[in-house]
Parts: C-alpha cells; structure tokens; sequence
C-alpha cells in the first residue's frame, strides 16, 4: 500500500481509495480486499499517533533549554556593540592627535622627490658633457655600438633639460648627431636589406628605433627594394616589344619580390604587411614611364581588346600577391579606371569608327540582289562588334558599365542604319525609284521593263528581309543584356561578391548613382536600346516605302497615260469603245491578279524576317481593319495596300483628263467597274474615291451635283473636278 500519496498536496481520497481497491488480487474478492485495507489504514493512524505524542513530548522537554541559550547570545551581542563604540572613539582620537605629523611627512616626501630630480637632472647636465665629448670620439672610431648608445645616452639628458635656455641648441646637435649616425650605418643597412642579412637588419632596426627614425628605417628599406625593379620596368618600356609581351614578366618579378619580402620582412617589421603593402604601393604608383602611359599608347595602337588584354594580365598577377589589403588593390588597378568609367564612350567611338571606315557599304552599281548581300554582310559584322562590346564590358567593368554599354550599342546601331539608309537611297536612285512614283512613269510601256521592274520587287523584299534580320538580331541582343544585368544585379548593387577583384565604382559616387538609376530602370522592366530601336523602326518605314513603291511602280506605269489618252476627249474615237473593259485595265487586273504569285516566295518563307518586319511597321494605304501578323494576313496586308494604291492613282489620273465625252464616261465605268471585279476576286474593297467617279460618271451632265448630294463622305474637290470634265465636253 502507497502511503506516501498521503503527503501530496492535491491528495484525493476518492482517488486513492479506487486506485487501492483497483488494486485487489484476483484471489480475493472485493469485500476481503477492502476489510483488509481498512486494517492497514487503522494500523497506520495508530502508528502515526504515537510518533506524534512522542515528538510532543520531547518538544516540551527541550523548550526550556532553547529559551536560555537565547538569552545568553542576546547579552553576548550587547556587549559586542558597547566593545565597538569605545573601539571608534579611540580611532577617531588618534586621527585627531597624528592629523599634523601625517602632513609633515607628506610634505618632507614632495621636499624629498624634488631633491632627487634636481640632483639628477644636474647629474644629467654634468652627463651632457660628458656625452657630448664622447660621441666625437665614438664618431671617430665608427664604433656602431659606441654612437647608439652615447646618442641615446644624450636624447635621455636632452629631455630632461627641455627648461634649460640652450635647449634648442643642445636639441639641434642631437638632430645633426643623428643625421651623421643615420648616414654612417645607411650602407650597411642597405647592404643588409639587399642581402636579406637579417641578423644586421635587426641591430639597425634597434638604433633607428632608438633615434625615434623608424620610418626613415623604411624608407631605406623601400629604396633598396624598389631600385632593381624600376630598372625592370624602364626595361620594357623602352624595348620595342609589345606591352602584352613584358608586362607579364614584369609581373611574375614583382609576385617574387612581395612573396620573398612578405616572409622575411614579418622577422623585422612588427607591421610587416603594412611595410610591405607601402612598398607595393609605391612600386605601382611610381614606375617611370607611367603605367598608364604605357596604357594610352597601346590602347592607340590596339583599341580596347588591348586594353582588356591587359586588365586580363594584370587580375592574374593580382591574384597572386599576397593578401596585402584594399590600397594595393587600387595601385594595381587604378591605371585602368579611366578605361572602365569611359568605356560606353570609347566603346562607342570605336564602333562608329569601325562602321564607318571598315565596313563596306558601297553598292554603287551592283543592282538590289548583290547590294542587299552586301549590306547582310555589313549587318552580321556590326553586330559581331556589338558582342564584343558585351564580352569587353563584362570583362573590363564586370557590366558596371551597363548604362554606357547601352548607349554605345544605340548610337552604334543609330550609325548602322544611317549608313545602310544611304545605301538604299543609292539603290533606289539606280532602280528609278526617287520619292515619287512619277520617276517610274511608263514603267509598264513594255514588257522588257515590266520585266525589270518585277525584278526589282524581289530585291527590295531582300532588303526587307534585312529589315527583320535587324530587328530581330537588335531583340537578342537587348534580351541577352537583360538577362544578364538581371543575373548579376545583386552583385552590381553590392549584395553580393563583386565580380571583378577590386571595386572601380569606390568613392565615385556619380557613376555610381548613374549605375543605380540603370539598375532600377531595368528592374521597372524599361527599354534597354530604346533609341536604337526607333532608328531601326525609321529605316524599317523607309525600307517598306521603297518596297511599297517597287511592288506598286510597274502597275502605276500601266495607268500613266489615262490622263493624256486622246481617246476620252474626242468625238472620233468613240468607235475605239465597246462594253468590254479596254486593254490598259485589264493589263492592270493582270498586273494585281499575278501580285500573290510574286509576294508568296518571301511571305511563306521559313525564316520569318519579312513577317518580322511588317509586323513594326505600317504600309502605305495600309487598312486597319487587319492585325493578325500571320503569312495570310502578310499576304493580304500587302495585296490589300498596293490595290488601294493603285485606286488611288487610278483615281487621279481619270481626274486628271482635261475632258470626257458622254460615252468616255461609259466605258471608264465599265473599266472601273472591271477593275473593282479584280479587287473583289482579291477580298478588296473598292476605295471611295472610285466609286464616287463612277457614281457621277454614270448620271447626265445635269444630274451630277444632285447626285453628289446623296453620296457619303464624297470630296466637294472631286465632284468639282468632275463636273468640269463633263461640262467642257
């Protein structure tokens, strides 16, 4: 039985009782096994109770005992407490009585301490004239040893008579005894630190320490390192090598010399890698010639890929040093910031040279097919030099540079299309196609020129093949650059290793924020080559227009000479008309019925850049109500434009005729009428214009300007001009 439960605080009978009864041996019946607890308990209490009176009992008994032991600990401590305050009042008596004998004797010791001083800053003063007479003969025998410890001796009495009047002068023989100690032990120095004799190296340490000249100490140690490795660098730069070629020597000499210092200066320096980090930066930033000048004529002579040749080198001979800290870093690299804060300019001014001086662009006298050739060829390699541009800002300014990377791709494409728009010009000038199509006008008079002229459509749809591969290409090239800028923009914004081994952007907060303002544009999702893309887009217009002109020049030529045909304005040709269409139109609806034919080899094309390109730019007479950018569309969007073009010249020229007599009024309707029949065949409607001349050709004389009354949108100057052709007639 758990007596123990009995003692907890949150005891509960009922509890117990069912656990104990729960308890009960399966031998036993309940009545047994409760009968039988009931004993325990009673047995329990008895025995509790008699522990209890027994307890009492001795309480009682030692009570008395207690009470007394009490009383005697509180007489003890009154005791103890009158003991303490005769204690205090007898130490504060005698700090009463010696009060005056304590101050005595402080004053005797100050007395006491200025004896002293005075005695030995005269003991000094007689030791400055000892000292004095000494260090002329210790100069004398050039005992090393002799001279430190006599100097020392005399900057010791020195500070000691900083009062006396002649202090001055005692302190500018000290200076001139050091100077001509400092000049006796500087070749052995030198010598030491040539020849790495360290034992030597660490005695003069001791006495230039000793004469405060611990930097003139390295300063002779700088000079004796940097000696051997100038004339390692003149060298080279005055041998007639290319720079790529010494520079890497020059490099591996200096990673030998920092790594052989970098062990032997920590055994006498106690800031050796600070010593060491001065010397390379004064080996860097004091090489005559210039690095940098040496920098500037290569890059004359080989552009930036020279330059970055060079950056490449001079990272792996970074790499190498050892961990010197940030200021030899930017002694390494400072020759090069000027080409990385201005590579957009630079690189801009090499691509136009490029462009412009090594890329041919002549197609005098080559005709469309070999003149577009030429300019695909001049296309594929401005865009080689655009990559280039890309690698060259990533591996020069780890794409810092973003933002004049950018502008020098703009301005380089600006220069491309200028130049290609040129070349068009030229081609269009050759084909007879100038700004108007009155340049062309019998273009269809035979069949020959028909023939050329058709030929030419297949040539201006090369350069408009062209036009897309550009567009296409100038998409790549902003998406790769997107991509990219996105890639390693945390790195370029500081929140992540920097790509390239030292930060050119440091402590030049204008670049910087010129960086920033990029990197936030492009994280808006805003147009990288915004510019260039509008170049692109103007010569795409151009490109089409001369397109359009082609396609359209050999139809126009067919209707050229509706406006001076006799045939409408006079009475004896009459009998040339009939109530068939007459041959001028239906060569025309030939002319528009065959355009499918010839449009399909470069709309149904596998490569897509025709698509490409008409899909950013809108063509004459264009109809708005077509926006799908498939090859069907493609198809129509140019069958559609032509044939409104052609209605339009057809309208003008009808307008045109001085005259027309009653049944030249007929038989131009029926050729109109014709004409609209052709159009229908080709999912064309008829253009306004059109119908309103028939609509008032149709009607008498008389009944032209009521009819014009009931016609929507119709011109007042067309129905003018009509009712003047008929009038006269």
């Amino acid at each position: 039985m758990d007596f123990a439960a009995f003692s907890d605080e949150g005891f509960e009978a009922t509890h117990w009782v069912n656990q104990a009864l729960a308890a009960r041996p399966q031998s036993s019946s309940e009545d047994a096994h409760a009968s039988m607890l009931v004993t325990k308990l009673q047995t329990f209490i008895q025995k509790v109770n008699s522990e209890l009176q027994e307890t009492s009992r001795q309480v009682v008994q030692d009570l008395p005992s207690v009470v007394r032991s009490i009383d005697v600990i509180a007489q003890e401590l009154s005791s103890l407490k009158e003991r303490m305050a005769l204690v205090k009042q007898d130490i504060e008596r005698v700090e009463q009585d010696t009060a005056q004998s304590m101050a005595l004797l402080v004053e005797l010791d100050r007395v006491k301490e200025r004896i002293e001083e005075t005695s030995s800053a005269l003991q000094e003063a007689d030791n400055w004239t000892t000292l004095s007479t000494d260090i002329e003969a210790a100069f004398v025998s050039e005992d090393l040893a002799m001279i430190a410890s006599t100097l020392l001796g005399m900057q010791r009495s020195l500070m000691v008579l900083s009062d006396v009047p002649d202090y001055e002068d005692r302190q500018r023989r000290v200076v001139m005894f050091q100077n001509k100690f400092e000049a006796l032990i500087s070749p052995r120095l030198l010598d030491a630190f040539t020849h790495r004799n360290l034992e030597v190296a660490k005695e003069c340490r001791v006495m230039f320490a000793d004469m405060d000249r611990l930097p003139q100490l390295c300063n002779y140690y700088y000079r004796s390192q940097k000696a051997p490795v100038f004339k390692a660098w003149a060298a080279g730069a005055e041998s007639e090598r290319p720079l790529t070629t010494w520079l890497p020597e020059f490099h591996d000499k200096l990673v030998g010399v920092a790594n052989a210092e970098h062990a032997w200066t920590r055994d006498l320096f106690p800031d050796a890698e600070e010593v060491l980090g001065s010397l390379m930066v004064q080996i860097l930033s004091e090489r005559k010639p210039p690095f940098a000048e040496c920098l500037k004529q290569h890059h004359r002579e080989h552009g930036l890929p020279g330059v970055i040749e060079c950056f490449e080198m001079t990272q792996g001979f970074a790499g190498k040093l050892p961990k010197l800290g940030g200021a030899v870093l930017d002694a390494v690299f400072e020759p090069f910031v000027h080409y990385q804060i201005e590579f957009g300019h630079l690189a801009e001014q090499e691509m136009a040279a490029h462009v412009t001086g090594k890329i041919n662009f002549d197609v005098t006298g080559l005709g469309l097919e070999q003149g577009a050739e030429v300019l695909q060829k001049a296309l594929v390699e401005a865009f080689r030099l655009m990559g280039a541009a890309t690698d060259s800002c990533r591996k020069l300014t780890g794409m810092a540079a973003c933002e004049g990377l950018c502008a020098a791709i703009s301005a380089t494409v600006d220069v491309l299309c200028s130049r290609i728009n040129h070349a068009v010009d030229t081609l269009r000038q050759e084909c007879g196609l100038r700004e108007s199509l009155s340049a062309v006008a019998g273009a269809g008079d035979n069949e020959d020129d028909e023939a050329d002229a058709w030929e030419q459509v297949h040539g201006v749809f090369r350069l408009i093949q062209l036009c897309g591969e550009l567009i296409r290409r100038l998409g790549e090239v902003e998406e790769t650059l997107r991509s990219t800028l996105l890639h390693h923009k945390e790195a370029l914004q500081g929140k992540a290793p920097p790509l390239l081994m030292c930060d050119y952007l440091h402590n030049r907060p204008r670049p910087r924020k010129v960086l920033a303002e990029f990197l936030e544009s492009l994280t808006k999702g805003e147009p990288l080559l915004s510019e260039a893309d509008s170049a692109v887009l103007a010569l795409n217009t151009q490109v089409h227009k001369f397109g359009f002109d082609a396609v359209l020049a050999p139809i126009a030529g067919t209707l050229d000479s509706v406006s001076t045909d006799k045939v409408w304005t006079e009475a004896a040709a009459e009998s040339e008309f009939s109530m068939a269409p007459l041959g001028y139109i239906t060569k025309v609806g030939e002319q528009l019925l065959t355009l499918p034919q010839l449009l399909e080899p470069f709309i149904s094309a596998e490569d897509n850049t025709v698509t490409l390109a008409s899909q950013r730019c809108s063509l004459p007479f264009a109809s708005q109500d077509l926006v799908d950018d498939t090859a069907d569309s493609l198809a129509d969007r140019w069958l559609g434009s032509v044939a409104r073009g052609i209605m339009d010249v057809y309208a003008k020229q009808i307008l045109k005729i001085p005259r027309v007599t009653s049944s030249a009024c007929k038989q131009l309707c029926i050729d109109i009428d014709y004409l609209c029949n052709v159009l229908s065949a080709l999912d064309v409607l008829p253009s306004g214009d059109l119908l309103h001349v028939t609509q008032l050709l149709s009607v008498d004389v008389a009944e032209v300007a009521e009819t014009a009354q009931g016609l929507e949108d119709v011109r007042p100057e067309l129905v003018a001009r009509v009712e003047q052709m008929r009038k006269m007639s």
